[in-house]
């Protein structure tokens, strides 16, 4: 720790209730009481996919499963980002929420509401980077550069003086939210808040359009629509090329977006993208690749409000209890497979100017 890192996440384990979890030591989870609402985080995490799968006996990770409550939001309207999107969507779904409002203590009883009693806060995640103070007798001037803390008070922060980055490491804080369900919304003066922002003019498939041609303008990868039989949509790593059906052969526009938006997420794999080292002849390797993939296709899916089509195809027991098993021998399954999922969608959206 005392070198620090260059905002690069390094994994580690502790043992906590007989059960490996991650902690993520570039977090700065140095206390007992950190690394236990860590802890509490991934395990709420991974009981609400098990939970999830059980209900809807579909994956979660399912673009169709999570589409129809749209991003879940701060009772501002604003969206929440990240791995809150699949922790709040997620708890939504596996206790049966239909509002998307998620909001904190002190804002309800600002606007008179009151938590249903027994009703349990759900725990979000807010990660941002810490660069490291210099001292003030900091012998080597050329690796400390002038800047400015949150209070707007002057600091020197250090730097890698070869590649000009700042050193410091990646933070977690936490905080509770209670769905607007979950309040007794009776005395309030203006009732259950709700924000399912809709605009007339919006339109779905334009903007996914766009943020594919975008993407593929900027990392030039061959996107190829065929006519396929029996094939099934496929990214070619050594070719750089995704190939898809026609989007006529699709019943609905949003499994054509959904499917194109996966096979894109695979490319992000190559090197100077979202680089990813995986080996498709492993099952272990490959199934946390597809459930990344699928998650940020998903997660893009909501961004673009596609709209939900409900999917006939349920999984067998076996292969859900299979996955479930899966998630309670590597408890650090699901985590990993969101935070490359929040890279993949990040990337992609990125090389859009205005999406």
């Amino acid at each position: 720790m005392g070198s620090g890192q260059e905002f690069n996440i390094k994994m580690t384990t502790v043992t906590m209730d007989s059960k490996m979890i991650t902690a993520i030591e570039t977090y700065g989870l140095r206390t007992p009481k950190q690394k236990k609402a860590f802890g509490k985080i991934q395990s709420d995490i991974n009981e609400s996919v098990k939970a999830t799968m059980a209900k809807t006996k579909r994956l979660p990770w399912d673009s169709g499963v999570s589409a129809e409550l749209g991003l879940p939001r701060r009772i501002t309207g604003e969206a929440y980002k990240g791995k809150n999107v699949w922790i709040f969507t997620l708890k939504a779904i596996a206790k049966g929420y239909t509002s998307n409002t998620w909001i904190g203590f002190q804002e309800i009883s600002n606007r008179g509401g009151k938590v249903i009693k027994g009703e349990k806060a759900t725990t979000g995640v807010n990660r941002f980077y810490s660069p490291f103070k210099c001292k003030t007798d900091c012998s080597q001037p050329n690796h400390c550069v002038s800047s400015t803390d949150k209070e707007g008070k002057k600091i020197r922060i250090r730097i890698n003086a070869e590649t000009g980055k700042y050193i410091g490491q990646m933070r977690l804080s936490w905080f509770n939210v209670f769905n607007a369900e979950q309040v007794d919304w009776s005395e309030a003066k203006n009732g259950k808040p709700c924000h399912n922002p809709t605009d007339e003019n919006f339109k779905p498939d334009e903007y996914a359009d766009k943020i594919i041609a975008a993407y593929l303008e900027s990392t030039g990868v061959a996107f190829n629509e065929l006519p396929m039989g029996g094939e099934a949509p496929h990214y070619l790593p050594s070719m750089d090329t995704v190939n898809i059906p026609l989007k006529g052969q699709f019943e609905h526009s949003s499994a054509y977006y959904s499917v194109a938006f996966h096979e894109i997420g695979h490319s992000t794999s190559k090197k100077g993208r979202v680089e990813r080292n995986f080996n498709y002849g492993m099952h272990s390797e490959r199934g946390k690749e597809e459930m990344s993939v699928e998650w940020s296709a998903a997660y893009l899916s909501k961004w673009c409000n596609l709209e939900n089509v409900e999917s006939t195809q349920k999984n067998s027991e076996a292969y859900i209890q299979g996955w479930s098993e899966a998630i309670d021998k590597d408890p650090n399954l699901i985590f990993e497979a969101m935070d490359a999922a929040d890279k993949i969608a990040n990337f992609i959206l990125k090389q859009c100017d205005d999406c």
